[in-house]
């Protein structure tokens, strides 16, 4: 198997896509490190995907905390000796205010999750990439990124930033072997979007909320499962074309070749 074998770093392991991520890179048979805030969720995920502390890392932290972001990467390293996937997973939606009534200290939390944990951890992974002179770089991204969502403005904000950030990032290092890209995966049935059918009328507008609300019912949310299967045929083929892009379920033929 292609990917058997390699090293994958996944943050915001402990439920929703990054413990579904986790089960399929595990059957894989990867080596995996896996990040999150929560030890206790990290460790159902480990169980439920069947890992031993042999082939797994499980490192509690916040992604928005530089040197817990740092010390993850550092770990995994030690460990493994090498690093050959970083997936940028972890997100929060941050407080549903419009920005008057929104904290700075919220406003920036989300950011720094979203955004600045990210480029921390690109940076970090980028040092043991570039000396291996291959690496691939997966963002989780968001349709907002490209359109306004009121109330989640920093959200929004911060996965607009991640998006030019991949393809800056293409571009610095277009020579190096190491390859980045995005993923929108679309409205999927996640505790995140739970949380959003779960907000009161005055933080979310009647339409919104019935339209996430109808989508569930009528099974329409995309399953983690869906976005896992687009993301390992990212890590195992590497289309060099797609390099800096975002792509989304719609690009899985092309990438796996269907």
């Amino acid at each position: 198997m292609p990917l058997e074998g390699k090293t994958v770093l996944i943050t915001g392991a402990s439920r929703g896509l990054g413990r579904t991520l986790t089960q399929v890179f595990a059957e894989a048979g990867c080596r995996l490190a896996l990040m999150s805030r929560s030890r206790d969720e990290l460790k159902e995920t480990t169980a439920q995907a069947g890992l031993t502390s042999e082939d797994c890392l499980v490192w509690p932290g916040d992604v928005s905390q530089i040197d817990q972001a740092a010390g993850f990467v550092q770990a995994a390293l030690e460990r493994f000796s090498s690093l050959d996937i970083l997936i940028n997973n972890a997100a929060v939606i941050g407080p549903p205010q419009f920005l008057d009534h929104q904290s700075q200290a919220d406003w920036s939390k989300t950011v720094d999750i979203d955004l600045k944990g990210p480029a921390c951890l690109c940076r970090e992974a980028l040092h043991a990439m570039l000396s291996q002179s291959d690496g691939t770089v997966i963002n989780l991204s968001s349709g907002l990124a490209r359109m306004a969502f009121p109330r989640f403005n920093a959200y929004c904000v911060a996965k607009a930033g991640l998006e030019q950030m991949t393809r800056c990032l293409a571009e610095e290092f277009a020579r190096s072997g190491v390859l980045f890209y995005c993923v929108d995966p679309g409205v999927m049935d996640t505790s995140m979007q739970r949380e959003i059918r779960s907000l009161p009328s005055e933080r979310i507008t009647h339409e919104l909320k019935r339209q996430f609300q109808q989508m569930k019912q009528e099974g329409h949310l995309r399953s983690p499962g869906e976005t896992a299967e687009l993301i390992t045929a990212l890590a195992d083929h590497r289309p060099r074309n797609l390099n800096g892009r975002t792509v989304s379920l719609k690009d899985l033929p092309d990438i796996a070749g269907r």
